[in-house]
């Protein structure tokens, strides 16, 4: 069996954290993960400070919608920190936009894409403390979930400089190709985006006009295997590497380690679904925990290598009386 090295995610800062995999007899070039979804723990905010963000607000927005205080003494990553690097995980990525309801929470305007000031010394607070936390050989992402227009978007860009991130995920919509590629020659911090293409021939312009440092198709909505085979081509011809969008369940998951493991260009593997892991390993039969030691072990039978647990995902589905008919 191939193995795939995993990365991890949480929210408000969402923090995705990535190891490579180094899978035998795998062109040297593939350097292979999956991410990790954690929410921030809400009893973190102790007076213990080895690791502090600042808010200038005062408020953070948890995945829940709901907010909670915080000081500038408390601390909110240390122990998260601690929790990804022993699972082995080698990168983190986490989201700067707090959403619609977050920024509004916090005073900033949630419709008109502008970033205003205090918003961008948050993000480069919240930033510097999670870089500080992780150290210099963590790699680091940071997600906006294409929040902003094109001027605020190259401010974040540049600002974040310093943290030498391994990129910036969707600073604008990735519809508007001239928008990224304008946001991405502005800056030397790495632009990735694609997590809601559909086609290999909504990615071609993209990668084409060099408008990315990095492309994230989703399996579920680019197309599939094939299609994300062909997208991963295309980006290999312009020397763009590959780091799959992912919020599948175990099924759609371990199809994308197929597909990561048979491109050159692979670089990541998005994965949420840390706080579920038990139950979510369920839904399928395989021998033992499906990710180990920040690694996914990628099977060798048939298909994709795996059974669905039909009773546990009716478990999982009350409503339900049957998966198939």
């Amino acid at each position: 069996m191939k193995r795939l090295v995993v990365f991890l995610s949480v929210v408000c800062a969402v923090f995705c954290v990535t190891s490579s995999l180094m899978a035998g007899g795998i062109d040297n070039r593939s350097n292979h993960s999956a991410d990790y979804i954690r929410s921030l723990n809400r009893n973190a905010a102790t007076d213990s400070a080895d690791t502090v963000i600042y808010n200038p607000a005062g408020v953070m927005s948890m995945e829940d919608g709901t907010y909670i205080k915080l000081d500038a003494q408390y601390t909110v990553v240390k122990e998260l920190t601690n929790s990804i690097m022993g699972m082995g995980f080698e990168s983190v990525k986490f989201d700067l936009d707090t959403g619609f309801q977050g920024r509004e929470a916090l005073g900033w305007e949630p419709y008109n894409q502008q970033l205003r000031n205090d918003e961008l010394d948050w993000m480069v607070e919240v930033t510097e403390a999670v870089r500080n936390a992780v150290g210099d050989g963590i790699e680091l992402m940071v997600d906006l979930h294409g929040s902003y227009n094109v001027t605020s978007a190259i401010k974040i860009a540049k600002a974040l400089e310093p943290y030498n991130l391994t990129w910036l995920e969707e600073p604008v919509p990735a519809e508007n190709v001239d928008a990224m590629r304008e946001v991405k020659r502005s800056t030397s911090t790495p632009i990735c985006a694609g997590e809601n293409l559909h086609s290999a021939w909504r990615f071609r312009r993209l990668l084409e006009e060099q408008a990315v440092s990095i492309i994230e198709p989703d399996l579920n909505k680019c197309g599939g295997i094939l299609e994300g085979q062909r997208i991963a081509n295309m980006a290999d011809l312009q020397y763009i590497p590959v780091a799959p969008h992912n919020t599948s369940t175990p099924v759609g998951t371990l199809a994308a380690c197929h597909l990561c493991a048979s491109i050159p260009n692979f670089v990541s593997l998005e994965w949420h679904g840390l706080r579920e892991a038990a139950e979510w390993s369920r839904l399928v039969k395989w021998d033992g925990p499906i990710i180990k030691d920040g690694y996914i072990m990628i099977p060798n039978k048939p298909g994709l290598g795996f059974e669905l647990n039909e009773e546990a995902c009716l478990e999982a589905n009350p409503e339900a009386e049957v998966l198939f008919t």
